[in-house]
């Protein structure tokens, strides 16, 4: 399954799954016979060195995720898949992790330059 953001491939392989809006799309995938949906939710603007929450409005209680993803785009034009990882400056990591609540991204470094983010969940019903 690819996903898109408007017209821009964001992640995956072949199938594609368009999603335009901060709802929650069928997907092509399956898990123990059940269907996996996909919430994209709006992220804004990463911080500098700090975490930030965003409300997800999920009841994650009756789903089991599947998977958590996103891209955070910078204005300078580079753009991060989500969670970000660089092992030479640990520091320089972005985390990205869902509670029942919000999803999270916390930031080991300025990274308020990136004023464009999408998160894409990935669940299915218990």
């Amino acid at each position: 399954m690819a996903i898109y953001h408007g017209t821009t491939k964001v992640a995956g392989g072949t199938t594609p799954t368009f999603i335009t809006t901060d709802s929650i799309s069928e997907t092509n995938e399956y898990v123990d016979n059940k269907r996996v949906y996909v919430k994209r939710l709006t992220f804004g603007a990463l911080l500098n060195n700090s975490l930030k929450s965003v409300a997800h409005g999920l009841d994650m209680s009756t789903r089991t995720l599947v998977r958590l993803e996103g891209i955070a785009k910078a204005t300078t034009g580079i753009q991060f898949t989500l969670p970000y990882s660089n092992s030479a400056t640990i520091a320089n990591n972005i985390s990205l992790y869902i509670d029942g609540t919000n999803v999270n991204i916390a930031t080991g470094a300025d990274r308020t330059s990136f004023t464009e983010t999408f998160i894409y969940i990935y669940f299915y019903n218990n």
